[in-house]
């Protein structure tokens, strides 16, 4: 389960969103559109934060980008354990970029209040609509 905090520059208005699925052995997918303003994008703005909602996948998973990003305006920061998905330039015109970004734990097996929890790959589908 993960807390995704989306900053959306149209009427300055914070979401979270809490995804999460039953454990399957198949990978989950989740879709995500974002709205944000052109004249609001600089380098290093942030779109979505992710906030891991278990201890156990605090500094446990690896976030990349897998389609959607061939120009390289957007990257991935973490810090402090806190991911994010952010601008790396400007965007000169209106566009809607369609993101993949695939969220991967780095030890698959955990242990959550005493019980062994099995983390698996889950994928999320960015829509990022610049107005």
């Amino acid at each position: 389960m993960f807390i995704f905090q989306t900053t959306s520059a149209v009427g300055g208005i914070s979401h979270r969103h809490h995804l999460s699925r039953k454990l399957q052995p198949e990978v989950v997918s989740e879709s995500l559109k974002v709205y944000i303003k052109r004249k609001d994008i600089y380098r290093k703005k942030r779109l979505i934060t992710v906030l891991p909602s278990l201890i156990a996948l605090k500094n446990n998973v690896k976030y990349h980008i897998l389609h959607g990003n061939e120009k390289k305006i957007f990257v991935v920061h973490k810090k402090h354990g806190i991911s994010s998905l952010q601008f790396r330039r400007k965007v000169r015109k209106s566009r809607v970029f369609k993101l993949t970004v695939e969220a991967k734990p780095i030890h698959k097996e955990e242990k959550v209040a005493g019980s062994k929890v099995i983390l698996r790959r889950t994928l999320l589908h960015v829509e990022v609509h610049v107005l």
